[in-house]
C-alpha cells in the first residue's frame, strides 16, 4: 500500500523496482505476488517466470492507479499547479499505462498457451467421464463394504 505520509512522484511512477523504499512495503509485494501466481496455477519454470512477469507488471499498474488518485487528490488542494503537470504529464502517464497493459496481456497470453494442452487434457477427460491426472479421491469414492478406495478406470 502507498505509505500515508508520503506521496509518489513521476521517478517513484516509473521505477521498475517492485518495491518503491517508503512508498510500499516488501510485506504487501510479497503477499501481492504469492497470490498472484498461486491464482495462475504455473506447472514448471517457465509459467511461473510468467507468472512472476504478470504479477510485477500487475502490481505496477496498482502503482500507477495509486498515482493516479493522489494527482487527483494534489489537483483539489492547488488546482492551478496540479492542472499545469497533469497536463504535461498526462500523455506519457497514459501510454505507460498502455504500455504496461499490453505487457501484462501479451504475458498472460503466453502463459495460456503453455497450459492450454494440460487444460485440454482435463477437459478432455471430463467430458468422457473420467477425473483429471490431479484427481484426489475424497470419502465419499470410498463404498460402504469396501475398505480400500476405488478409483474409476484410467
Amino acid at each position: 500500500m502507498l505509505s500515508t505520509s508520503s506521496t509518489l512522484s513521476l521517478y517513484d511512477l516509473f521505477s521498475a523496482l517492485p518495491v518503491v523504499p517508503g512508498l510500499e512495503t516488501e510485506e504487501d509485494w510479497q503477499n501481492h505476488r504469492q497470490a498472484f501466481v498461486q491464482s495462475l496455477v504455473p506447472v514448471g519454470y517457465a509459467e511461473y517466470d510468467l507468472a512472476e512477469r504478470a504479477a510485477l507488471l500487475a502490481w505496477r499498474l496498482r502503482r500507477l492507479n495509486r498515482y493516479q488518485t493522489d494527482a487527483a487528490a494534489r489537483g483539489e488542494s492547488a488546482p492551478a499547479f496540479a492542472e499545469q503537470a497533469l497536463d504535461r504529464d498526462l500523455a506519457r502517464i497514459m501510454r505507460y499505462e498502455a504500455h504496461l497493459t499490453r505487457q501484462l496481456q501479451a504475458t498472460l497470453d503466453r502463459l495460456a498457451i503453455l497450459q492450454r494442452p494440460r487444460r485440454a487434457e482435463a477437459e478432455a477427460l471430463v467430458r468422457r467421464g473420467r477425473p483429471p491426472r490431479l484427481y484426489a479421491p475424497t470419502f465419499s469414492d470410498w463404498g460402504p463394504s469396501s475398505s480400500s478406495p476405488s478409483f474409476p478406470d484410467a
